[in-house]
């Protein structure tokens, strides 16, 4: 009866073990983030243009963009900010925009061959 005892000892042990996971699994699954949503703003930026570009904010290279290709700058404060893009390596600006960040969301910008 004591090999009988233990297993049931070590089974009712596993079946508590595993509906705390399932109870985690559960209350996690609803969350975005286990680290909670994005407390900032985000830009996305998609280059049409045709060519390599390097992307500006505020006169700091975010980075730079192959052609067809799409990246985001996170963490976004709430102002005004002047977004620039120039053929790589250079100081060509081949097109340059204003983005007024108003809110904690993703704005987007798409730079096109005009």
């Amino acid at each position: 009866m004591t090999g009988l005892k233990r297993r049931a000892k070590i089974w009712s042990r596993n079946l508590q073990i595993f509906a705390l996971i399932g109870i985690l699994v559960f209350a996690l699954s609803s969350c975005d983030s286990i680290f909670g949503t994005s407390e900032e703003a985000s830009i996305t930026v998609s280059n049409q243009y045709g060519e390599t570009l390097d992307i500006y904010m505020d006169d700091n290279l975010e980075f730079t963009l192959e052609n067809e290709g799409e990246a985001v700058i996170e963490d976004v404060s709430l102002e005004d900010h002047n977004l620039e893009a120039k053929t790589e390596g250079t100081d060509d600006v081949v097109a340059s925009t204003t983005i007024t960040v108003e809110a904690k969301e993703n704005y987007t910008w798409t730079i096109e061959i005009e």
